[in-house]
């Protein structure tokens, strides 16, 4: 489950990165490096937080990698 969580993240990720630059209805042209400047920091916020959140008790981890999935 955590397998096809992270490749379904990594998927959305690189989709979306690539549809930033080729559409314009996504990201303006003239806000497009703000807001992928705010993607990468929220993803790297998300990343700092997750030893803390592997530390939790058991249904925690998995049920918060499920719902950030889902979001």
């Amino acid at each position: 489950m955590v397998f096809f969580a992270k490749v379904g993240a990594n998927m959305s990720f690189q989709n979306v990165y690539s549809a930033s630059f080729n559409e314009n209805m996504i990201f303006p042209f003239y806000k497009r490096a703000t807001a992928i400047g705010i993607c990468n920091l929220i993803a790297r916020g998300v990343t700092v937080a997750a030893p803390m959140v592997a530390e939790l008790p058991r249904p925690w981890p998995a049920g918060l990698l499920v719902a950030f999935s889902i979001i």
